[in-house]
Order: C-alpha cells, then structure tokens, then sequence
C-alpha cells in the first residue's frame, strides 16, 4: 500500500509540473499561471480564491469571436495600446500541431507593427495586454487569417501566439 501511495503521489507531482517545465523549456504555456491576486471563483464572482495567504489562479480572457487572452506574465504598468497605436513586440506563432510559423525571437529583433494593420485576434487581444506583460492569444481562423493561405499557414487555420508587448510607440 506504501509503495503504491507513493507511485500516485509521484504520477500527481509530474503531472502538475508538466506546465512548468513546458515553459521552463522555451515552449508556451498550456494553463493560466498561478498568481498572487484576484481570480475567478467557483461561483463565477471576480475576487480573492481561497484563504488570503493562498495565491488565486488568472484566469484567461475571452474575447470577441472566441479570442483567448492568457497572461503569461503581467507588468504593473498601466498602459495599454489603443486600436491605432504603433506596438513594439516580441512573439512567436504557432499552427495547432505545434509547428512554428514565424517568430521576431528567432531573428534576434522586435517587431514594430501599427495594431490598426494587423489580424483581428492581435487588434483586439492586445488591447487588452498593458506594456511590460507578455501573453499567449489563441486566434480562431475568423480573426486569423480565415480561409485564405497565408505562407506556409493553410486556410481556416485556428493560430496560437506568445506575444511580449514592449513599448507602445506613440
């Protein structure tokens, strides 16, 4: 009985670490970090979760047409892009079997994009993000590129994006 306690104690432990290392290792996180804060409790009210000395899961943020903001690290900072504001970024795409499409880390330089002329899911989610915070967006096809083949992404493709918003730029 010991030895098998201690088989589904270990079996949990991995199972539990699997985010972290995930991310740990480079790769995006699957899950919400868990944070000191406000949460969403199980009665679906904004507010602190579990004793006062217990940290609450950040839930995501689902936007319009299905767009899901995740934080992966939040900043203290209070600005925000606005629709047609210059952002500088970081980030890396992905298609849903995991292969990477694009990445501004790979080539060693941050992206300048103006919002205005970017995919929706980017428009809207990043609105959302306040300088300094880095974020994974999962973009269903309607606020990617839809049905249209855009390089080596196929039509109709649900996208997934860890983004560092830097700077806004104007």
């Amino acid at each position: 009985m010991r030895n098998r306690t201690r088989g589904l104690l270990l079996v949990a432990s991995l199972m539990l670490a699997g985010p972290v290392l995930a991310a740990s290792s480079g790769g995006i996180v699957e899950q919400p970090p868990v944070q000191q804060g406000q949460g969403v409790g199980p009665d679906g009210n904004v507010g602190p979760v579990g004793p006062a000395s217990s940290p609450s899961v950040v839930v995501p943020y689902i936007g319009p047409a299905g767009i899901t903001v995740y934080p992966v690290k939040l900043s203290g900072n209070t600005a925000k892009p606005g629709p047609n504001s210059k952002v500088k970024v970081n980030y890396r795409g992905w298609l849903q079997d995991g292969t990477e499409f694009d990445s501004s880390y790979a080539r060693g330089n941050p992206a300048v994009f103006n919002l205005n002329q970017t995919i929706p899911c980017w428009q809207q989610g990043l609105q959302s993000v306040p300088v300094g915070s880095k974020v994974k967006l999962v973009c269903p096809p309607d606020t990617a590129y839809g049905n249209n083949q855009v390089g080596q992404i196929p039509p109709g493709s649900t996208l997934t994006f860890e983004v560092d918003l830097l700077e806004i730029m104007d």
